[in-house]
């Protein structure tokens, strides 16, 4: 089951930049997670509650991601309903 249904109604303008700054904004904190979450891994006895974290955000952030690209989808979708 999808955890993001479609939203009944288009998203506005506003809406929409909000979720294309979220999603760059999350995509930016994804490479020093990354590397926190590596460096975490290399050691001889990870911190597993800080990995459980380091996971938890990367999900976050996949899910902040995962809403840019619906924004960005329903704003084609709309702009070439408008067009036609």
């Amino acid at each position: 089951m999808d955890k993001h249904p479609l939203p009944a109604a288009p998203l506005s303008k506003l809406e929409t930049a909000d979720a294309l700054a979220n999603g760059l904004e999350a995509l930016d904190l994804l490479r020093p997670l990354l590397v926190s979450m590596r460096q975490q891994i290399a050691l001889p006895r990870p911190d597993l509650a800080q990995l459980k974290g380091l996971c938890h955000a990367a999900g976050w952030i996949a899910d902040e991601y995962h809403s840019y690209l619906e924004a960005m989808w329903q704003e084609e979708t709309r702009d070439r309903t408008l067009r036609f």
